[in-house]
């Protein structure tokens, strides 16, 4: 088993957190909660992102449990304080843990010239815990996003070319996987747009591939722009875009061709199996337990 700590009032400790430690057994507290006498601690604690203070974790070494801290997105901001402001809430003291684990390789390979500690590559899994089918690339009416309004860059521009092809355009944000797995079933088609000359576009290099398998889990068509773990974990099973108009001339073939829509539905449907909660536990075990069982890390789990 493995003890997470995290925001329990925030989707991504849910996500990486509160959602795995309930298929796996263990326990998932609140940064808060850490300080509570008695509660249940494993050898293994996981710290889902880290923007309390670090005391519990110095707490946490004390008490003999193994520390790893899992970066969601972008390292650089967790380490970039190290040498000038060290105090700063969001600074990451390498001291404090024996290992990280990061959503892509590339952000991997980023994380490696901040720390020599063992670094695990696991990228998240998606909201389809039915492992339904809601997509089968019969039709093209609704399209959308699933995430906060500003996640695509040009929502209104995107809107517009939807309303142009007279389809339907959506976008919803939930902290709720049972609300966000409703809202994907309701979809044709969905898309991830990043412009090309956004200063936010560097974020690609550092997001996970939940946007992505969220909408292949269900067999969802997607177009989007080119993530850093969309090109390692995606297959390929979806239309990658670089401009707004490249979104509309998309859009257009899959409205227009039924076998092409259907097909990407199928692959993306296995593609995004692979990201069931059941997979990505697999991971966690073969990976972090038996580094640490063997003897390569610190020492035995208590499992």
């Amino acid at each position: 088993m493995i003890t997470f700590v995290g925001l329990k009032n925030r989707s991504a400790g849910k996500i990486r957190g509160e959602q795995l430690a309930n298929e796996m057994g263990g326990y998932f507290y609140d940064f808060s909660e850490i300080y509570t006498s008695n509660l249940p601690i494993t050898k293994i604690v996981i710290i889902v992102r880290n923007r309390q203070d670090k005391d519990f974790e110095k707490a946490l070494k004390a008490a003999g449990c193994i520390v790893g801290y899992d970066i969601l997105d972008n390292p650089i901001g967790d380490f970039l304080f190290r040498d000038i402001s060290p105090d700063f809430s969001r600074y990451v003291d390498d001291k404090s843990f024996d290992f990280y684990i990061t959503n892509n390789t590339e952000n991997a390979s980023e994380l490696s010239k901040y720390t020599q500690k063992k670094i695990f590559v696991i990228p998240h899994h998606s909201v389809n815990f039915n492992k339904e089918r809601s997509c089968n690339g019969q039709k093209i009416k609704k399209v959308g996003y699933l995430g906060l309004d500003y996640g695509n860059k040009k929502q209104k521009d995107i809107k517009d070319i939807c309303d142009d092809l007279e389809i339907e355009y959506l976008c919803y944000s939930s902290n709720s996987k049972d609300e966000c797995a409703d809202f994907l079933k309701t979809l044709d088609a969905g898309i991830i747009f990043v412009d090309e000359e956004s200063p936010g576009n560097i974020i690609r290099k550092y997001k996970p591939n939940t946007k992505l398998i969220n909408f292949q889990s269900f067999g969802i068509p997607v177009i989007c722009s080119e993530y850093s773990s969309f090109l390692e974990f995606g297959d390929e099973n979806y239309i990658s875009v670089k401009t707004l108009n490249d979104v509309r001339k998309s859009l257009e073939v899959l409205i227009s061709d039924k076998k092409k829509r259907a097909d990407l539905s199928d692959r993306s449907f296995i593609t995004g199996s692979r990201f069931h909660i059941s997979q990505i536990i697999k991971d966690y075990y073969l990976e972090i337990f038996e580094y640490f069982n063997k003897g390569l890390g610190l020492g035995a789990t208590d499992e």
